[in-house]
């Protein structure tokens, strides 16, 4: 069954534990939270879950481990409405994992971060299948441009150029 996505993302994601401080501590020092959040992450699944949130269909095509985080990763892109079918649960493997630590006082950020094992599924060339079964054809995008109307109050998206949608199926 071939299903079309107008933005398909390929990454391994990651989890992240989100922690804002007042001032970082110093070495060998202390400091409350101000708040604190678990969030899916990795640039390209951030940017997945931004372009579902303004309403594209998306999918995403990559691995996470078996682990707690990896359920936690494809938990998140379904809640979001992203297609998860591309993506596969490397058994034995591990989803990477950072901390993000910031500060008001400099608007600054620290990561700290453990590198999962779980590699994403190889695609090559224009029509990549692969062992894990994941067949993806790559079309060359345009341009693309949402503008954003908001008429008594209600949110319409207009395209301002074209755009090819991205098939992706699984065998």
């Amino acid at each position: 069954m071939l299903k079309e996505f107008e933005i398909a993302g390929y990454d391994m994601p990651c989890v992240d534990l989100a922690v804002n401080v007042d001032v970082f501590p110093k070495p060998n020092g202390g400091t409350g939270i101000n708040a604190m959040s678990w969030q899916g992450g990795g640039k390209v699944a951030t940017g997945m879950v931004a372009a579902a949130r303004l309403g594209a269909k998306c999918a995403m095509i990559g691995a996470v481990g078996s682990d707690d985080y990896g359920e936690f990763c494809l938990r998140d892109f379904e809640r979001h409405g992203i297609d998860i079918s591309g993506m596969k649960t490397r058994q034995g493997e591990t989803t990477s994992l950072s901390i993000v630590l910031s500060d008001r006082e400099t608007q600054g950020r620290s990561i700290v971060y453990r590198s999962g094992t779980a590699n994403p599924p190889y695609v090559g060339g224009d029509r990549g299948t692969n062992s894990d079964g994941v067949s993806v054809v790559f079309y060359p995008l345009m341009p693309h441009m949402w503008q954003w109307n908001q008429p008594s109050g209600q949110r319409k998206r207009e395209p301002k150029s074209s755009w090819t949608p991205i098939p992706t199926h699984r065998k």
